[in-house]
């Protein structure tokens, strides 16, 4: 096998295990390397050294141009984190200095399913683990494929210091990595309300900070505060952010202006921790998970005043609000077996979506039809690199294997 081969996108020598061209983002096909006449170590060795004398050049000229002077903190480059945030996977990682999240009871909830997990799989992308198409299977029927985009977690070193933000369309094309940065780790991407750009944390756990990048790969720096600030969620509006800020004693929920200005602290840490907020469709509220045994709660964003939502055993967080206003999913049960669920806004009518291996973080499509979610049904025994994005047509409950990886993505979120 070829040690190095020609990128089909950029026309560089990129080693054969690469999954992404590191200049484009642009997924590379499988067996690409295949294609291409192996190259010799010498060779690889000779490019190699070229490559470090031009870098050695550069910079030579750089530091006599420019001084000694350093690059500003938006630009530099982190190290490894040396803790990596508890069970990534899960959806609602909390880098926490105290305890995290307090452990979840061992009672099981008590569950009303909606359906039984279907044992066929529709059109789009085979559903691994969920069994042959039968003769009764929902046909495909052109349109009412789910639309728009989806960003989300790829781990795709599988390094929990070295996640990465990746890019997909809701119907299984144009997969792609947005982040460059090998050795920082990059999480909780969501998209903005017109499509054109992703706000995620980078450097979680170790000093973290929000970013946003456009489609082309170009970020800048949104906030700097002297702790880790992650989970945002961009107003309807596009114009704010909410997000979590961790200051090593509680985890508070912080309001700012889209470019990071204009901080303002919503919560306070004396009613417990709060963290994965989530905007309403009217801009008017905050659903978020936190309290001292984990619930759903509602915060008012003119008068600050808080209800409780939900009271389900083992309830996590990664929720989100549906298009219509009327409903929110999330995810419950103990760890293995955790599972998507669908509530009121008034906490009934609360239903189980899921009832196989482990689902977590839900996420609705624009249109409030599908929803996105992380799960391990494909792989339930490889719970370090087994979980993938599915989607499921509300509908009819059918489901949709998105990503077909070798390493876990997670976190998604949908957009236009």
């Amino acid at each position: 096998m070829a040690e190095a081969a020609t990128c089909p996108y950029c026309g560089g020598f990129h080693p054969v295990e690469a999954a992404f061209c590191p200049v484009t983002g642009q997924r590379l096909p499988s067996g690409w390397g295949l294609s291409t006449p192996p190259k010799s170590r010498a060779r690889l060795w000779f490019r190699s050294a070229l490559g470090l004398l031009a870098v050695f050049a550069v910079g030579g000229v750089y530091l006599l141009v420019n001084g000694t002077n350093p690059p500003s903190s938006a630009d530099s480059t982190v190290q490894p984190p040396e803790v990596a945030p508890g069970d990534p996977h899960d959806g609602d990682a909390v880098p926490s200095a105290t305890a995290g999240f307090l452990p979840p009871s061992a009672s099981d909830p008590s569950r009303s399913i909606a359906a039984a997990t279907p044992t066929t799989a529709w059109a789009l992308t085979q559903a691994v683990g969920l069994g042959a198409p039968s003769t009764t299977a929902t046909p495909y029927r052109p349109g009412d494929e789910p639309v728009g985009r989806i960003v989300y977690t790829c781990q795709v070193y599988r390094d929990e210091a070295r996640n990465q933000i990746c890019i997909i369309n809701a119907d299984g094309t144009g997969e792609a990595r947005l982040t460059r940065e090998d050795h920082v780790n990059h999480s909780y991407p969501v998209l903005a309300p017109d499509g054109q750009n992703v706000v995620y944390a980078r450097g979680v756990p170790v000093d973290g900070d929000l970013y946003e990048i456009d489609l082309a790969g170009n970020a800048r720096q949104l906030t700097s505060l002297p702790g880790n600030e992650y989970a945002p969620s961009i107003s309807p509006d596009g114009q704010q952010i909410v997000f979590v800020y961790n200051d090593t004693r509680h985890q508070t929920l912080w309001l700012a202006n889209r470019d990071g200005t204009g901080l303002r602290q919503l919560t306070d840490g004396s009613q417990g921790d709060a963290w994965d907020p989530v905007w309403s469709p009217d801009g008017r509220e905050v659903l978020y998970a936190g309290g001292a045994d984990i619930q759903l709660f509602i915060l008012n964003l003119v008068s600050l005043s808080v209800r409780q939502v939900s009271r389900l055993d083992n309830l996590r967080g990664r929720s989100d609000w549906s298009p219509d206003g009327g409903s929110i999913a999330t995810y419950a049960g103990p760890p293995g077996d955790r599972q998507i669920v669908v509530l009121d806004t008034s906490g009934g009518n609360v239903t189980f979506l899921t009832d196989t291996s482990s689902n977590l973080a839900p996420n609705f499509s624009p249109d409030g039809s599908w929803i996105a979610f992380t799960s391990y049904m494909g792989n339930p025994n490889d719970l370090e690199d087994g979980c993938e994005i599915y989607l499921m047509r509300l509908a009819d409950i059918t489901l949709v294997r998105l990503t077909h990886n070798d390493y876990c993505d997670f976190q998604p979120n949908w957009g236009p």
